[in-house]
């Protein structure tokens, strides 16, 4: 199975959980808090079985990695998140996703192959492929993604991310205050694997975020890449596989975002 014919199987995968979900009544769900007071659902629990299940059917011998309970890393892994925007889900607000990523791993590096993100509420699937490029598949409709020609904060609207650990708070507040007053707005949106596709899409031009995992940005970040945008740590490095202070751009104003997140964290 070549990568686009795999990439459609997990299209199609996702269009078909985000209908599930949307049918479902949301009504006396299961909530659980997790160690990290985030919030699991038993609808998070559900679906996280079904694509790790069919995800590897797809690509037998393959290794999952997703955000509530598996951890099988082989050098083919399926990154998932059953839902991204969990808090938001469970309060009936419509911007939360399913994502998953394949991607090879090359010692220690993750290279990812294939993302696709999910957006039920609007029935949208943001994927991409390895150096071919990023579409956004709305009404049947495959719409080539790129990012926005914005070249300063002056010119943007961005979003970003409150940590669950609150003791962080102000590391995250403070150097927002800083990048609000020379960008045209800033807003809290989420999740991260939304707000990176919206930078994708050319909605939005930047994002950051402390302490996201894996499966928070890895589906997303490739469609950010296709789509000529740039993601980094907030120190300007490659991000690795694992946790990670993320800060995504279009590009053209990564140095410039980068520069207050850098004085604030390393100083």
């Amino acid at each position: 199975m070549t990568d686009k014919e795999l990439c459609e199987k997990v299209i199609s995968l996702l269009e078909k959980t985000s209908t599930s979900l949307l049918l479902d009544n949301k009504n006396n769900l299961r909530i659980f808090t997790k160690k990290d007071k985030s919030l699991v659902t038993e609808k998070d629990l559900l679906i996280e079985k079904l694509l790790s299940d069919e995800l590897q059917k797809l690509l037998p011998n393959s290794g999952v990695i997703s955000e509530e309970t598996t951890w099988n890393k082989k050098k083919y892994t399926w990154i998932i998140d059953p839902i991204d925007g969990t808090t938001n889900f469970i309060h009936g607000l419509n911007s939360y996703s399913i994502s998953v990523c394949l991607g090879e791993f090359i010692g220690d590096t993750f290279q990812p192959i294939i993302g696709v993100v999910a957006e039920p509420e609007f029935r949208n699937i943001y994927y991409a492929i390895k150096s071919e490029g990023a579409f956004l598949r709305k009404n049947e409709s495959n719409i080539k993604l790129s990012v926005s020609k914005a070249n300063t904060l002056s010119e943007c609207i961005l979003s970003f991310g409150i940590p669950y650990d609150k003791s962080k708070i102000d590391n995250i507040l403070i150097p927002t205050k800083k990048i609000v007053l020379r960008s045209q707005d800033i807003k809290r949106i989420g999740p991260a694997s939304l707000d990176i596709c919206r930078i994708a899409s050319g909605q939005i031009a930047g994002y950051f975020e402390l302490d996201l995992e894996v499966w928070d940005y890895s589906a997303a970040m490739l469609i950010l890449l296709e789509s000529g945008g740039e993601i980094t740590d907030w120190s300007g490095k490659r991000i690795n596989f694992g946790k990670n202070n993320v800060v995504a751009s279009n590009g053209t104003i990564h140095s410039e975002l980068l520069k207050y997140l850098v004085i604030w964290w390393y100083n």
